[in-house]
């Protein structure tokens, strides 16, 4: 049996009711408004003067554990969500909660979180961790200071006491971004299978001095020669503006130990102390999971100008944009200097510091619980250790006589920190002298990574065109590439180029080629 249709409701009058529900019977008032009063005029003005300031972003986290803080910090006084939400909106209406952070969480920081969520019975056992908490965000901010404050000197320059400071910030970008090359076609089903090479791109920003962007293939190996690299470069530029032997260098780096935190940089920072060539020495390094600072900001305008972009075919023509973007004066105003460059290969600094120093190495100075400050100063300059009293000479022996130009290290677990741990002779006067004057430079290469190479060529190259067509020298100029091309020009021709480049041409060189070959089937 069929199902009869719905019927429709029936009409009824304003005065019937509904069987199923009752019709609200409502008049409508026009809203006529009032006039602004003084203090509705006072909040307009102060809208406008915050709408030229930026939004200040805290860390991910919800108001529920802000409030926490803010009740551990003043215990004696009470405080209610809805009055802090009151007062955020009403005086902080320009700084905001991060929903998620794309960096590394801080495990000290998770660990005190999911203490305080096991504690939600015992109040005051979560205000004592709340405490342990608050004192953990307030030294990762006095760390931060310390940056700011080494950050402000370097743009000032000469200071009263006659040295001067010179910053550096170093840092490398996640790569996911510059993949190449990057079209509109790489999106297609025939490009799936395909793992497209990613330039890896670093960054060294000299405060007050320069900017220099550094671009390489995966096949150049990112160790500690490739740090060494960029900062022995920077260095050399600040060195034609100034006289880099009367200033202190501050070098700030992340806690990564293949790169940074390593004893290819501890000896390179040595050396130039011991050598002369710097006043002294500074390598901080800010707690994993806080380490983000203005040249992660420098990157995320990188990414932005990069995400912009739908056609970017080469790695020469990724560094043509970005040098043409740093060249606006309103970027990086404070470095004059700015420029990117595109790296084939780096010196083999780790082997030529290991023979230099004669093979002294420092153990356990990665991990959470190492050292994040290590300050390489000439003896002559600390006051107090003109003798071996107050330093361990284990690394050469006890009958070592003191000399004014030995490197002494000091290293502290915090750069917040007042103290000193004990300081360690790090290179005889002696060392310093046979490699001042030596006056070489490393000339060995750091070998290249040809198992990534590789594999970046293989699946590259793994999708062949059909049999009938081959792309090679000799039918590239014929007829054939136009016949089958067709509408998908752009897909066959990265295609094309990867077989040449799978043959040992490069890759600007096999667009080139290609292009040149398709432009020509067209003119026949």
């Amino acid at each position: 049996m069929s199902e009869p249709m719905p019927e429709a409701d029936k009409q009824f009058g304003p005065d019937q009711d509904h069987p199923d529900y009752v019709m609200p019977k409502m008049r409508f008032r026009r809203n006529r408004g009032k006039n602004p009063g003084k203090r509705s005029r006072d909040k307009a003005l102060q809208r406008e003067k915050l709408q030229d300031k930026p939004v200040r972003l805290l860390p991910p986290g919800t108001l529920t554990e802000y409030l926490g803080m803010l009740q551990a910090k003043y215990p004696a006084e009470k405080f209610s969500l809805k009055l802090l939400c009151s007062v955020w909106g009403s005086s902080f209406t320009k700084m905001a909660i991060r929903r998620v952070s794309q960096h590394s969480t801080c495990s000290t920081c998770t660990r005190h979180k999911m203490i305080l969520k096991r504690l939600s019975s015992d109040k005051r056992a979560r205000a004592m961790q709340m405490l342990e908490y608050q004192k953990h965000l307030v030294r990762q901010y006095q760390d931060r200071v310390k940056y700011w404050q080494a950050r402000a000197r370097s743009r000032l320059g000469m200071q009263p006491s006659g040295v001067s400071t010179i910053t550096l910030v170093v840092d490398g970008m996640d790569k996911s971004k510059y993949r190449y090359p990057r079209s509109a076609v790489c999106s297609s089903k025939e490009f799936a299978g395909l793992v497209r090479p990613a330039l890896d791109v670093s960054a060294i920003i000299c405060h007050g001095y320069n900017v220099v962007v550094a671009c390489s293939e995966p096949y150049v190996p990112k160790s500690s020669s490739w740090t060494t690299e960029l900062i022995a470069h920077a260095l050399s530029k600040v060195a034609s503006q100034t006289d880099v032997r009367s200033c202190q260098i501050h070098i700030q780096m992340d806690n990564c130990g293949r790169e940074n935190k390593n004893n290819t940089v501890c000896r390179f920072a040595g050396m130039m102390t011991g050598s002369g060539r710097c006043h002294s020495c500074l390598l901080s390094f800010l707690e994993s999971g806080h380490s983000h600072e203005d040249i992660d900001q420098f990157f995320s305008t990188l990414s932005n100008l990069i995400e912009g972009r739908r056609e970017i075919h080469t790695p020469d023509q990724f560094v043509t944009i970005l040098d043409s973007f740093l060249q606006d004066q309103s970027v990086r105003p404070f470095e004059q200097e700015r420029y990117v460059c595109k790296v084939d290969t780096v010196r083999d600094w780790k082997s030529y510091l290991h023979l230099a120093c004669s093979g002294n190495h420092l153990g356990g100075i990665g991990g959470p619980s190492a050292p994040h400050v290590f300050s390489f100063d000439r003896r002559e300059n600390l006051p107090g250790f003109e003798d071996n009293t107050n330093v361990s000479t284990k690394f050469w022996g006890l009958s070592h006589v003191p000399h004014p130009k030995d490197v002494i290290l000091r290293t502290k677990q915090w750069m917040s920190d007042d103290s000193w741990q004990m300081a360690l002779l790090y290179l005889p006067a002696q060392l310093c002298n046979a490699f001042a004057s030596s006056a070489v430079v490393p000339e060995g290469q750091e070998p290249f990574r040809m198992h990534e190479a590789a594999s970046h060529l293989e699946s590259l190259a793994k999708n062949e065109v059909p049999n009938e067509i081959r792309m090679n020298y000799e039918r590239l100029h014929g007829g054939e590439l136009l016949r089958y091309v067709g509408k998908r020009r752009q897909t066959n021709i990265y295609r094309a180029a990867a077989r040449l480049w799978g043959r040992g041409v490069s890759w600007n060189e096999a667009i080139s080629i290609v292009t040149e070959a398709f432009d020509q089937s067209m003119a026949i």
